[in-house]
């Protein structure tokens, strides 16, 4: 029996003699300002250049910064010396930044393909974390998988819904595959709920992913057989954590380690509960952007890319049409636009 969390080596450091050569430019916005704000403290990095669409934006996502602020994504950048930009915006379109060849990182990830061969490095998947890192390691022994639970959840400044619910499904794809259906349903901020809603529920789904906010509850049919749940929220605390079922009994994992527990009972693998799972979060970031000013590199649009956005948009449109909805279908949408 292990007696505490495994956890693969991650190193993610930067000697403080290094120099950040490659000036760092932050565009963010009032939903997403916490996370990218914390994510710079941790890092260390030297910022050069802070935008967003008003000054208390800019003041939430860099409180200490002096220098000059800057309204214009696009002319704004253009007049300085910037090569580097990290996005934690939905309504930042990447598309004139990649043609320029500026390094680009983001917090949200993309609704459309925006270039075949370049995209924005995505930073501070679930995917990348230590701990599920260390399920992966496990899953060959552990077996198949019947079912996973995955919660990924975010509050005020932390977050979309649709950056939750696209970590969500690259959560999914990476441990049981492609996604075959999906049955959703959201229910919107509890403050603005229609008296109504049997008639309003239409009207309240907007037309594109980026715009979802509320609790979402999702149920998944994978290829060839497993089942998914999944609640996705951005009204409530930070919270990101899998739970598999399977022949080999019951995995969970969080942002830093897994327990296995086998079908008798008996722990396999134990991990400590993290007091902070937002704060943990926020140092793989951190690492995520040392790593992305160190080495630059373009990431090409890939078949997984593609796969989740339309899982997410099948989610939407289920959500519209409450009935299940194909994936396969709304990648045909997708790739239509």
């Amino acid at each position: 029996m292990s007696s505490g969390p495994t956890r693969p080596s991650q190193d993610h450091s930067v000697s403080s003699e290094e120099p950040n050569a490659r000036p760092l430019a932050l565009w963010g916005s009032a939903r997403t300002a916490t996370y990218l704000s914390e994510g710079v403290r941790q890092s260390g990095l030297e910022v050069s250049a802070v935008g967003g669409v008003d000054d208390s934006t800019r003041r939430l996502i860099a409180p200490d910064f002096d220098g000059e602020g800057y309204d214009d994504p696009r002319g704004g950048l253009q007049a300085s010396d910037v090569d580097c930009l990290v996005c934690a915006d939905v309504n930042l379109d990447p598309a004139p930044h990649l043609k320029a060849g500026r390094l680009l990182g983001s917090l949200e990830p993309l609704t459309r393909v925006v270039d075949s061969a370049s995209q924005p490095e995505l930073l501070g998947e679930f995917t990348r974390s230590t701990g599920f890192k260390a399920a992966e390691q496990i899953l060959e022994s552990f077996g198949p998988i019947a079912s996973i639970q995955v919660v990924s959840h975010c509050g005020q400044g932390q977050g979309t819904l649709h950056a939750r619910l696209h970590d969500a499904m690259r959560i999914l794809e990476r441990m049981c595959g492609a996604l075959e259906m999906v049955d959703a349903m959201l229910v919107g901020p509890l403050a603005g709920q229609s008296r109504d809603p049997v008639n309003a529920h239409i009207e309240a789904i907007p037309e594109s992913v980026r715009d979802l906010t509320g609790h979402l509850g999702i149920l998944v049919r994978h290829e060839p057989r497993a089942v998914g749940m999944i609640s996705v929220s951005d009204q409530t605390s930070w919270e990101r954590s899998v739970r598999l079922l399977g022949v080999g009994g019951t995995i969970e994992v969080d942002e830093l380690g897994v327990s296995w527990i086998d079908p008798s009972g008996r722990a396999i693998e134990n991990r400590t509960l993290l007091e902070d799972p937002f704060d943990q979060a926020c140092q793989q970031l951190a690492g995520e952007l040392r790593d992305l000013v160190a080495t630059p590199r373009r990431l090409p649009m890939t078949e997984p890319t593609i796969r989740t956005q339309a899982a997410c948009e099948a989610v939407r449109l289920s959500c519209r049409t409450r009935a299940p909805e194909w994936v396969g279908k709304a990648r045909e949408l997708i790739e239509r636009m």
